[in-house]
């Protein structure tokens, strides 16, 4: 699986998982402020297409 979303596939939302879950909860657990999140190859397009969507 990708970063993407996938509506096509059972549970292929992990762009909406990732904005609406686990940065919430990573910024309430940790009490952060400022997050950055990095990729590599792949990975490091679908961080660059969630930056430009949810800045």
């Amino acid at each position: 699986m990708s970063w993407n979303n996938y509506p096509q596939i059972p549970n292929g939302f992990c762009e909406d998982v990732f904005i609406e879950e686990l940065i919430p909860h990573v910024k309430k657990t940790y009490r952060t402020h400022e997050m950055a999140i990095e990729g590599f190859s792949q990975f490091g397009r679908g961080t660059t297409r969630i930056m430009f969507r949810h800045p």
